[in-house]
């Protein structure tokens, strides 16, 4: 199967049992972020970079995933809102370093 879009409440909808699960204490997750570029004007942008998405049920060890995306945003009433997200391939350890 290629490469697929669907609305961000697809998505959602398909992470409720993890928010669920962190609200309740049964899990931890985090992500963060690294950029090898930000292209922004004063009201969009177009990011890309790696995330690292961590997580840890309970009882159970951290893991996590390094991830190589791109981002469009838009700027809001002085907020960023991302409008979409492209999750290009799984990135390494020595690529996410780089972007310190």
């Amino acid at each position: 199967m290629g490469p697929s879009s669907y609305p961000i409440s697809v998505a959602l909808s398909g992470w409720k049992q993890g928010f669920d699960d962190t609200k309740a204490g049964k899990m931890n997750a985090s992500v963060e972020f690294r950029f090898s570029e930000r292209i922004h004007s004063e009201s969009t942008a177009h990011e890309t970079g790696i995330f690292n998405y961590s997580w840890q049920n309970d009882g159970e060890e951290m893991q996590s995933v390094l991830i190589h995306f791109q981002a469009l945003l838009t700027k809001v009433e002085d907020e960023w809102k991302m409008l979409m997200e492209y999750q290009i391939s799984i990135a390494t350890e020595e690529e996410w370093m780089a972007l310190d």
